[in-house]
Parts: C-alpha cells; sequence; structure tokens
C-alpha cells in the first residue's frame, strides 16, 4: 500500500474504524477529530524520542518506521482481540461500550449526558441517584456480565428516569453522588467552556483579517508554559 495515497479517512475506513462508529443499522460514520494523522505523528514523534534515549545508553542509531495504518490498527485494538477471540464481529454501538453497561449517553429534558457506571459500586450509586427502587436488586443487573447481557432492559430503565430531568440536574446529582458524568458539548460550548479557559488552550494571536483571533494551542505545557503558535492559519 505504500505507493497509494494515505488520507486519514481512508484508512478509517481500511483499518475498521468506521465499522465500529457511529449507531446501529445508520451510514458508515467518520470518527469527528483526524485520530489517524494526529495519532501518527505522535507515534512518530514518542519513537523519535525511544530512539534518541537508545542512542544515548549505545551510541547507536536505530531505523524508525511507522505509519498511518499500523496507528489505524492500534485504535481499534481492543475490537480485533475481541474478535480473534470470539468470532463475534463487533458493529456500531452509539455512544456506549461493549464490556461495561451502563456506560454511555442518555437523554436528559434538554440534551444528553454520558454516564460511565464502570463497576457495581458506581452502578449502586446510580441507581441511588435516579431512585431507581428495586433496580439495583434486580438479578438481570446483578453483575456488570448481567448488565451487559441485558443492556437494552437497563438503558430504557436508567433513560426512563434521566429524560424527566434537565441536563443540569442531572450533572449535579451524579457530581453529588461520585457518578462519572459530562455532558455531551457541543463546540461552541466547549470554547465557552471556563474549565477550558482555566485550562489555557486557547492564546489570542494576532491576525491579518480576524480581530481577536484565537488559536488552540498543543495538549502540553514546559516549565508551566504552553507553546505558542508560530504564525496564524
Amino acid at each position: 500500500m505504500s505507493d497509494q495515497p494515505g488520507y486519514d479517512p481512508l484508512m478509517q475506513a481500511y483499518a475498521g474504524i468506521i465499522s465500529v462508529t457511529g449507531q446501529p443499522g445508520g451510514p458508515p460514520t467518520r470518527v469527528g477529530g483526524s485520530v489517524v494523522d494526529f495519532g501518527t505523528g505522535m507515534w512518530a514523534a514518542l519513537s523519535i524520542i525511544s530512539a534518541l534515549r537508545e542512542r544515548d545508553r549505545t551510541g547507536k542509531g536505530v531505523a524508525l518506521e511507522t505509519s498511518l495504518m499500523d496507528t489505524s490498527l492500534a485504535w481499534v485494538s481492543y475490537h480485533m482481540m475481541g474478535y480473534m477471540a470470539t468470532g463475534e464481529v463487533p458493529g456500531p454501538r452509539g455512544s456506549s461500550l461493549g464490556a461495561i453497561a451502563p456506560y454511555r449517553a442518555f437523554q436528559t429534558l434538554d440534551g444528553y449526558v454520558m454516564i460511565a457506571a464502570g463497576n457495581d459500586a458506581i452502578f449502586r450509586r446510580l441507581c441511588d441517584a435516579l431512585e431507581l427502587v428495586g433496580t439495583e436488586e434486580d438479578p438481570r443487573f446483578a453483575s456488570n456480565s448481567d448488565r451487559v447481557a441485558h443492556r437494552n432492559e437497563l438503558d430504557a430503565i436508567i433513560e426512563g428516569a434521566t429524560s424527566q430531568i434537565s441536563t443540569d440536574e442531572l450533572l449535579e446529582r451524579t457530581l453529588r453522588n461520585a457518578i462519572p458524568a459530562s455532558a455531551i458539548q457541543s463546540i461552541a460550548d466547549v470554547v465557552d467552556d471556563l474549565q477550558v479557559a482555566e485550562a489555557g488552550m486557547f492564546q489570542t494571536v494576532g491576525h491579518p483579517e480576524l480581530e481577536g483571533y484565537r488559536d488552540v494551542s498543543l495538549p502540553l505545557q514546559i516549565d508551566g508554559v504552553r507553546p505558542r503558535a508560530a504564525r496564524v492559519p
């Protein structure tokens, strides 16, 4: 394949990423970010750093190689290993995770909230937070494997409760009960988010046409300082 064009969406398609993305029964869906392009660059940078350390230790250089295909396969390694172990071909699951339940976005009165009840203790707290009387004791939901086997029934019970309250109310309950959760935010929501602003990921830079233009910084800090863009797009 080295003589063929290599683009992020092509490798998402080739390596099966698109096949496990989106809603069940829906059309092929590309991952929203260019995860293959960015990921391959990250693997290359990590390999270079490792090679430099090896040179420091041995005085010898090494040959490095990575590719868009290698990165694509790494991003779906969980699905690949599951298929090779069971023979079951995975498909898209929307926001859910196949091995854990409840673990997906649930509808509220005014949006959606992602809830990750990754163990029995969190599940019990979720039942308390949503006042799901009797659900915790239901033998269909006694363990994670039971909950996965009865995912559809459990999701319907949970969404029956979450759909009756606002996103803010649900987030307040999950926070109070130590349940991992997040609102599904739009890009506009994220740009205005106080936590993101506090992180300093957006930097105002001079732009010849756009006053007050902000750029997205690299996701790292060096001695507490984020790198600044050398030029604007």
